[in-house]
């Protein structure tokens, strides 16, 4: 297949609203569960295509590397994007932090806190061929059954 600025830069400019509008969604956590796998795969997709772009246009591109203002930029994005991954950082994950305490508490504690039934719970991990068996926490559900701690939380709060 032949790459072609008239069937690439459509399909470029389209894949580009789309990550962009679906990044602003889940910026402000709106329709956050079907932003993401939006905005993750095409941006995928849109990587792709930009590949595909930097190639077509290699030749008028490569005159813009010597300009003062590629690297300035350069430089700029990439010290903003080295404070955004520092504050992450810096600044804790809360829900990661629930699910590891909620995934470490005693099993009774943790499906209190969930409004669960063990019984049912036990009923649904059966079905789905994972053992609750001498496990005191769900982590070590997740551990005796070789499966994640969220695999075991999404399958009993559904």
């Amino acid at each position: 297949m032949k790459l072609e600025r008239k069937v690439i830069t459509p399909y470029l400019t389209f894949l580009f609203v789309v990550v962009a509008i679906s990044g602003m969604l889940m910026l402000f956590h709106i329709f956050d569960d079907y932003t993401k796998v939006v905005h993750e795969l095409l941006g995928a997709v849109f990587v792709l295509f930009s590949i595909f772009h930097v190639i077509l246009n290699w030749k008028s591109l490569k005159s813009h590397f010597k300009n003062k203002v590629f690297i300035i930029s350069g430089i700029v994005i990439l010290l903003f994007s080295t404070a955004f991954v520092l504050a992450g950082k810096l600044h804790p994950n809360h829900e990661q932090i629930v699910m590891e305490k909620l995934a470490e508490a005693p099993i009774s504690e943790s499906f209190s806190i969930l409004k669960l039934d063990y019984d049912e719970v036990e009923k649904i991990l059966n079905e789905n061929d994972i053992v609750i068996g001498n496990s005191k926490t769900i982590k070590d559900i997740g551990l005796n059954n070789k499966k994640s701690v969220k695999d075991i939380i999404e399958l009993i709060i559904e």
